[in-house]
């Protein structure tokens, strides 16, 4: 798809009190996309636990409802930037949705030391860095480290987390959870390089812009004296 038509898509999904600030408009496309990604992924992964997942019933009905919940927050989320103003409340229901549904998924499947899902718990570090404040970034950052120590201790010294994957997989689940964990870095990464050329792009234009006003006449675009 063409840039300019993946931008008016993405437009659509705004309300049109973000155009008023570029920076807030370009970081609200990027996170609307985002969403839309993670809502488009966990309808596939519902459809796949209910069609095909090797788990007993049980396990089917409490991870398919977490990734219901997950699912509602994001849409919440889509609602919150098509009818709201407030992007700074989007990007942390977002980020909350994220660390919410990363700590569940390991806390069902081994706790800490033991669940595949892991390393996906520094995705909402990212994001929130990426697309928000310095201070959101180190908020959430000191949210995961300490619940990451808290739920350590709970599987050492409370009770097991229970495991519901299957445990003859293993391998394979691990794989696929650092390879999502590098791409979501990779992306998120990326996302965050194309905001600040963007932004430098946008502050040259208008440095330029107003240094030819400074220098030259308004109505004959002759150079003045000054």
């Amino acid at each position: 798809m063409p840039t300019g038509s993946l931008v008016r898509q993405l437009d659509r999904l705004l309300n049109n009190s973000f155009a008023e600030d570029q920076e807030i408009l370009y970081r609200a496309r990027v996170l609307a996309g985002i969403v839309s990604l993670y809502v488009l992924l966990l309808v596939f992964t519902c459809g796949y636990m209910i069609a095909l997942a090797p788990l007993s019933i049980s396990s089917i009905i409490v991870t398919t409802l977490l990734l219901l919940v997950m699912m509602s927050g994001y849409l919440y989320v889509l609602y919150q930037l098509k009818y709201g103003s407030d992007y700074s409340r989007c990007i942390e229901l977002t980020v909350l949705c994220t660390y919410a549904g990363v700590v569940s998924g390991i806390a069902l499947s081994g706790g800490p030391m033991a669940a595949p899902g892991t390393p996906i718990m520094i995705v909402p570090i990212i994001i929130a860095f990426s697309l928000s404040t310095r201070h959101s970034g180190l908020k959430w950052s000191n949210i995961v480290f300490l619940t990451h120590i808290a739920m350590i201790a709970i599987n050492e010294w409370v009770f097991r987390f229970p495991q519901l994957l299957d445990t003859s997989r293993m391998l394979t689940h691990h794989i696929a959870h650092w390879v999502v964990t590098y791409f979501a870095i990779i992306f998120l990464m990326m996302v965050f390089e194309s905001i600040t050329r963007r932004l430098k792009k946008e502050r040259d234009a208008e440095r330029d812009r107003y240094a030819y006003l400074a220098a030259h006449d308004p109505l004959t675009g002759l150079a003045n004296r000054s």
